[in-house]
Formats: structure tokens, C-alpha cells, sequence
């Protein structure tokens, strides 16, 4: 790391946060992890050293998922992180490339519809994609390639954008210390896995400027669940000055990959299929170009920085969830089609103003242009009715801006507003129902589109009412924008929960969420957070499988709790610990929201010993969750482990999933189907599920040069 990259960094800290260090942080210093260690132990004996430096949250229930806890997880996909934080729990429906669905504080977010995610500062939400309302796949992520990934329940930041209703996860790319310089990286699975990674960031950098590409065959652990990765990543400074710097990011992405849909479970116990069986055997593919610029400015008072980003970005999906129930002879398959060109630019300036005033402005525009179809095809995959078919343009134009003042020496307040104009343009072009009197109706076309925008104001409060303690508040506004096809004349079938659906017109949902917390240190090795929530959406969703869409509900009301503990008894052992209580309801009929588990909870311990030694112990679990029309899911422990011994130049490491061989429900719903088209079909609901993984191994060998 050379001078002028040490000085950028530091001042950099000093712009952002110099005036609000908290008087906590002149206190006994926090021990070191074990890669900190090792860290400093290099820097004395000459080589680099890395100085990490903890940044006071400005909400009780933010973390901050690092790298060393990252390597102590069976991790898959970059998803996969997000498995470490408080009260997430997600739910594959396939094989990996397809996006994961999400639960946090009472949402079901499907697949992003509710949670945010960014990728250094760019919103990977797709809007308006046919499978589901802000659509994520990080499929594009190297799990290797990720330093670091902060977690924020609630929209309470000022920069959370759409989407950001139950939360919002912010993945760092970087190359950890450890692993920097040329790396080759084999590992083999007992599903037949197979996957190389090679990399290269230079061993005496940061980890900020590398390349990598990451290649993967996989059968799965059953019935269609093979998939089929490759992935290249750069990132490289092209200037770089005293004050500034330009960073370039490519990303280049493509995969297929098995769809299972879901199982039914009455005919699993009736032994029409097996555990990990597939009911029809779908597919998907995906393929996405990304570029993004990043241009950093740094004063002594203040610092700008500005991105730009575009790419292209192709889905198809051929998936199944009913079977015969809806077309007895031909089936229920249907393919969809979503091709798109995104965009975007934001700027975001911070400027201290005093020694206790900091101010910070932003502007910004994201969007979108797309197409998109769903075809009905049969068994031989024939299409034969066109459901869906649209073309759109949209785009969000924003302007935020807040302070953060530091009221005394122990209070800190900060506030603001972000100012959010969607505007879209949408041609719909599926044929229509034939009129007999007007058989050219058939063909028409249907073009629709408006603006509308959303105000959201945010604030937090910070006191560190004694020397080990401190007492946060917070509120903020989320939103999620209309989709491009509800300003079109398609209309989909209401299936799910009929009582709480809907229909209001293209319209922006907003959510006002409020929390109340504290971060405890009773001792320099022992951190614990408690904290009470509580979210009003005033038009909630919810995904129907039935008519691939999402549906419009009526308000919801959700309230809740969290604890949890961190703990470093050893430098080079960790241990962790949460519980998430919600109890999320309809505010008119009282139903409780479908879906989303009310008690999650997680325990973890990881060990990094400078000898070399690694291993890692994660314990999920949730209580049985509600479903539609009053039924119940069933409740879920999984117990996943990792070993390793990382020598100076190469590393061996053992992941397991499932270490109990648990035959676990995943994912449970409650809808009606038929998969055997020769007998007669019920509208009845039945409960169907998403199996987790079988018990299975991987091994990896790494080699650095």
C-alpha cells in the first residue's frame, strides 16, 4: 500500500467522521481477530499492514459481515453471506443462478422485493422484472472476491433506495490480505462439483484492484438442481492523483441451471415422488454484462464521489408450480423472457461544516430499458398462448439531502430527506381477448406510463448514555415503486389470500418503520444488542404462484424484536448469537402475514489461529411460520460446518451442509395444484415446500504464487 493511498484513506475518515468519534472510542481497545494479528505482525517485520477501523453504526441492529467470518461458512454463492446475518433467512427454489427468496423482520421479500442490495454503491434490484418485482441474482459475485458485506435492517439510512422496506445489504469487493497475489483455487463436491477459481491482486496493494475468473459444474442434491457457472470480474484504478482517483469495474456473467419448482407434499406421502424430487423438470439461464465507473475526490472538508454504471442483462425461465391445474391437457409451464439495458449515474457529496455539522447532498438516476414475455408451451415445449408481452422504458430521478450533528459530546443526530420521481413508459403488446364483432381487437396494442414520486425522510439518534453504552432511535420512510405492467391493461388472476387483495392502480408503496435499541460492552471482548421495531405498510404484496405475479394486499402492520451477542473470548475464536421475534398482521382482518417466519434464531463460532488452523460452526433455525387460508408451516434447525489448515502458500479447506442429514422444508406454501393430469383436478389448497440441501462435502485446495 503506497503513501498516497494511506493518505487517502485517512483523510477520508477524518472528512466523514473526525468531528462524531464517539467517546467510546478513546476507551479499552477491542481485541484483535486473528487476520488483524497476523496483519500487524507483518507490518513489523516490513511487509504490508492493514489497519482496520471501526466506524460507530448509527442503528443498533446494523452489522457488518467480515471476511473472517465469511471463510468460517460453507459458502456457495454471494448470496449466501447474507445466510450470517440477524433474523435473514433465505430459501433457494432452484439451482444456483436462480435469485433466492428473502425473509427479514416479517417480509417476505421474495425475490427483492422488499430488500435492497448494492454492489459498491450500484442498486442490483432489477424493477419491473417479469419474474418478480425487484428481481436480485448476485450470481455475477465471486464469493472470493468479496471483502466484506454491511447488513442494514430498516429503511433508516438517507441513501437506502427502492426496495429497502425490510432492509438493505451492501456487498465490498476486495481481496482480503491473505489472499492477495496470484491464486488458483480447486474444489470438488460430493453433488459431482466441480469449480477452479484464478485471481490476481497485487500482494503489496490493498486488495481494491483485481481480476478473477471462477468456473463451476454442479449436479446438485437433487432432481433438476444441476447448474452451470462462469464468471469474470476486473477492477482497476485508471487515475489516480493526490486528491483523486477513477476505478473501473467489469463484470461479465453467464450461467444455466435446473428449476425443481416446488414439491407437493401430499404426494410426497402418498410416495409419488421423492424428497428431492422435481415434479416437472424446469430450466433457467442467465446472462449479464456489468460496467460501472468510480470517480473519488477528497478534500481536507469534504469529498465527492461520483458512479456511473450500465451493462445487459438477459433471464428465461421455464418453470412450472401447478402441474395440470390450470390446462388439464397441455400443462402449466411457462417461460419467461426478460432481456433489459440498465443504467444509472448518482453523485454523492459530504461536506464538514464545522467540527460538528457535517452536511450531505446526493442526486441520481437509475432506470431501465426492457422487454419481456411469458408463454404458455406444453410438454414438447411448444408455445401455444401468449400471456405477457412488454416493452418499457422507466427511470428513478432522486435528490436527497441531511446533516449529522453532533449535538454534545455524547449525542449525535442525524436527519434528512431523499425525494424519489419515477417516471415510465410501457407498451403492452400481448394479444387481447377476440372480440367477435371486432376480431382486430385481437392485435392491438396497449401504451401506458405516468409519473409518480415518493418523499421519505429519515432520522437516527445516537447517545452513549454511559461508557459502555449506547442508546439508539430511528425512523424512516421505505418505498417500493410501481412495476412497468400495472400501468398496462394485464390483470392478473387473484389467488392467495382473497380476503386482503387488493386493486388501487399503479401507485408507490410506502412503509414507515420505527426502531429503538442499544449496544451494550460489559466487557472489551462481549458486545450485546437488543432492539424493538416496528413497520406500518400501508399497501403490502405478496407473490402468488399460481398467477406469477405479485399481488396487491391491504395495510399491514409489523412489531418486533431482536437480541443478540458477539463475543471474543480468544483472539482466534469467535462467537455469535440471535434471536428475531415479529409478529406481522393485516390491520383490517387481523390475519397474520403470510409466509415470513416470526422466530428466527442463529448461532455461530468460527476460529482463526495464526498456526493455521480455520473451522466454523453455523445453527439456523426458525419456528413454524404462517401460511394463506389459516395453515401452518412446519419449523427448521440446520447445522452446516467448515475446517481448514491455511499454510503460508496453501490453504485446505472442508465444507459440510447439513452435518445432521435433516430432511429440511426450506420453503413452504400453501396452494392448489395437480401434477397428474389423469386425475381430476381439486381447487383445494395444499401445502407444497422447497427442500434444503442433502447432507454433502466439499473440498477445496488453494495455491498462492
Amino acid at each position: 500500500m503506497d503513501k498516497r493511498t494511506v493518505t487517502l484513506g485517512l483523510i477520508l475518515l477524518g472528512a466523514s467522521r473526525a468531528a462524531l468519534a464517539h467517546p467510546l472510542e478513546d476507551s479499552e481497545p477491542e481485541p484483535e481477530s486473528a487476520s488483524e494479528a497476523e496483519a500487524s505482525e507483518a507490518g513489523e517485520a516490513g511487509e504490508i499492514r492493514e489497519i482496520i477501523v471501526e466506524v460507530p453504526t448509527d442503528t443498533a441492529s446494523a452489522t457488518t459481515i467480515t471476511p473472517e467470518q465469511i471463510d468460517a461458512a460453507p459458502i456457495r454463492t454471494a448470496e449466501d453471506t447474507l445466510r450470517l446475518a440477524p433474523g435473514l433467512v433465505m430459501v433457494q427454489h432452484g439451482a444456483e443462478g436462480k435469485g433466492q427468496q428473502y425473509f427479514l423482520r416479517g417480509f417476505d421479500a421474495v425475490h427483492g422485493l422488499d430488500f435492497e442490495i448494492e454492489v459498491d454503491g450500484v442498486p442490483i434490484n432489477e424493477w419491473s422484472n417479469i419474474h418478480a418485482q425487484g428481481y436480485l441474482d448476485l450470481g455475477m459475485l465471486i464469493p472470493e472476491m468479496i471483502s466484506d458485506v454491511e447488513v442494514l435492517p430498516g429503511p433508516f439510512g438517507l441513501d437506502q433506495g427502492p426496495f429497502a422496506l425490510a432492509g438493505t445489504a451492501r456487498f465490498h469487493l476486495g481481496v482480503p490480505v491473505d489472499a492477495r497475489g496470484l491464486r488458483a483455487k480447486l474444489e470438488l463436491g460430493s453433488t459431482l462439483r466441480a469449480r477452479t477459481l484464478l485471481s490476481y491482486s497485487p500482494a503489496q496493494g490493498d486488495g481494491s484492484r483485481f481480476i478473477a475468473a471462477d468456473v463451476m459444474t454442479d449436479q446438485g442434491f437433487g432432481e433438476s438442481r444441476d447448474s452451470r457457472r462462469a464468471v469474470v470480474m476486473a477492477r482497476q484504478p485508471l487515475w489516480r492523483g493526490h486528491h483523486h482517483e477513477l476505478t473501473a469495474l467489469v463484470i461479465a456473467h453467464a450461467a444455466e441451471f435446473g428449476l425443481p419448482g416446488t414439491t407437493s407434499l401430499r404426494d410426497h406421502e402418498a410416495d409419488r415422488i421423492g424428497f428431492w424430487g422435481a415434479h416437472d423438470n424446469g430450466h433457467g439461464s442467465a446472462r449479464r454484462a456489468h460496467a460501472a465507473l468510480d470517480w473519488l475526490t477528497v478534500r481536507a472538508r469534504w469529498h465527492l464521489q461520483v458512479r456511473a454504471w450500465s451493462g445487459y442483462r438477459r433471464l428465461e425461465l421455464l418453470e412450472n408450480f401447478t402441474g395440470f391445474l390450470e390446462r388439464p391437457i397441455e400443462g402449466d409451464r411457462r417461460v419467461q423472457r426478460h432481456a433489459s439495458v440498465p443504467f444509472g449515474l448518482r453523485v454523492d457529496h459530504h461536506a464538514q461544516v464545522t467540527p460538528r455539522l457535517e452536511l450531505r447532498t446526493g442526486v441520481g438516476v437509475r432506470g431501465d430499458v426492457f422487454e419481456q414475455s411469458e408463454v404458455r408451451v406444453d410438454l414438447d415445449r411448444r408455445p401455444f398462448e401468449t400471456t405477457r408481452e412488454l416493452t418499457a422504458a422507466q427511470a428513478d430521478v432522486w435528490a436527497l439531502g441531511g446533516l449529522r450533528w453532533r449535538l454534545a459530546d455524547t449525542l449525535e443526530l442525524g436527519a434528512g430527506v431523499r425525494v424519489d420521481a419515477f417516471v415510465i413508459d410501457a407498451r403492452d403488446l400481448a394479444p387481447t381477448d377476440v372480440d367477435e364483432f371486432d376480431p382486430s381487437a385481437s392485435t392491438s396494442t396497449t401504451r401506458g406510463g405516468g409519473l409518480r414520486w415518493a418523499a421519505s425522510p429519515r432520522a437516527h439518534l445516537r447517545w452513549a448514555a454511559l461508557r459502555k453504552l449506547d442508546l439508539f432511535a430511528a425512523y424512516g420512510r421505505g418505498f417500493r415503486p410501481p412495476e412497468a405492467r400495472a400501468f398496462t391493461s394485464y390483470d392478473p388472476e387473484r389467488v392467495g389470500v382473497p380476503t386482503d387483495v387488493v386493486d388501487e392502480g399503479p401507485r408507490v408503496s410506502a412503509s414507515d418503520s420505527g426502531e429503538l435499541g442499544l449496544r451494550w460492552r460489559p466487557d472489551p471482548r462481549v458486545q450485546i444488542r437488543v432492539v424493538g421495531f416496528a413497520t406500518y405498510v400501508g399497501r403490502e404484496s405478496i407473490y402468488d404462484h399460481v398467477s406469477r405475479t405479485s399481488l396487491q394486499l391491504s395495510a399491514t402492520r409489523r412489531l418486533g424484536g431482536e437480541l443478540g451477542v458477539e463475543s471474543r473470548p480468544l483472539s482466534w475464536l469467535g462467537l455469535a448469537g440471535s434471536v428475531t421475534w415479529v409478529d406481522g398482521r393485516f390491520v383490517a382482518s387481523r390475519n397474520p402475514i403470510p409466509l415470513a417466519p416470526t422466530l428466527v434464531g442463529s448461532a455461530r463460532a468460527w476460529l482463526v489461529h495464526r498456526i493455521g488452523a480455520r473451522a466454523g460452526l453455523t445453527l439456523v433455525g426458525w419456528a413454524p411460520r404462517p401460511l394463506p387460508y389459516g395453515a401452518r408451516g412446519s419449523g427448521l434447525a440446520r447445522l452446516d460446518a467448515t475446517a481448514g489448515w491455511h499454510l503460508e502458500r496453501v490453504f485446505v479447506d472442508l465444507a459440510i451442509e447439513n452435518v445432521l442429514g435433516l430432511r429440511l422444508r426450506e420453503g413452504e406454501y400453501y396452494f392448489a395444484s395437480n401434477f397428474d393430469h389423469q386425475r381430476p383436478a381439486s381447487s383445494l389448497p395444499t401445502l407444497h415446500y422447497v427442500p434444503g440441501p442433502a447432507i454433502n462435502a466439499r473440498l477445496s485446495l488453494t495455491a498462492k504464487f
